[in-house]
């Protein structure tokens, strides 16, 4: 519970009061030398990744962007099979292993949701010519047999793909949570 509102925290400073609540003594010291021109330290705030998904006809699109809202500048954008997301998390071994899964599951669900669509409506057009077929019966009740045997095969695919794509996205969202918790931690 504390991190969950140590995450808030940070999420909703600004760069004034994130300097105003690290004591003096947990913060970086200066390049040797002490030079005149040095940056300050980035807030953790700024340092921590947002994810946001969102929905459309294609399927899942996932985009992350770093610390500065949802609007802030993207490092990954839409990306279906999270691609991309294992180079961006890989200072966290943990996040690496989540985010390979996620691009995993994601692949092969978005291979069975697509396949399982294309079976049903090859098991439809197959049911279709079957009930069209007026001539023979036994060729009506094979075609029939036949679509109806594809079009619950793809619908089943349909849904273990689905299944897979909620889990890829999940797990492409807890690859996120661990980075930043990650960086919580060694801080």
């Amino acid at each position: 519970m504390g991190t969950v509102v140590t995450l808030l925290a940070l999420l909703t400073a600004t760069p004034e009061t994130m300097d105003s609540r690290v004591p003096a003594e947990e913060l970086p010291l200066p390049p040797a030398g002490g030079a005149a021109g040095a940056t300050a330290p980035t807030p953790l705030a700024e340092q921590l990744l947002l994810p946001t998904y969102s929905w459309d006809i294609v399927g899942g699109r996932l985009s992350i962007s770093r610390g500065s809202g949802p609007h802030g500048p993207r490092l990954l954008e839409d990306s279906l099979t999270a691609d991309g997301l294992v180079d961006l998390l890989a200072a966290s071994p943990r996040a690496v292993e989540l985010a390979r899964d996620a691009h995993r599951d994601l692949q092969w669900g978005y291979a069975l949701e697509y396949s399982g669509l294309l079976g049903a409506l090859a098991g439809v057009v197959g049911i279709s010519i079957g009930a069209a077929q007026i001539t023979d019966g036994n060729a009506q009740v094979a075609l029939s047999a036949a679509g109806g045997t594809l079009l619950l095969a793809g619908v089943v695919a349909t849904v273990v793909g689905l299944v897979g794509i909620n889990s890829g996205f999940a797990r492409a969202l807890d690859a996120v949570n661990a980075y930043n918790l990650d960086l919580l931690k060694n801080r």
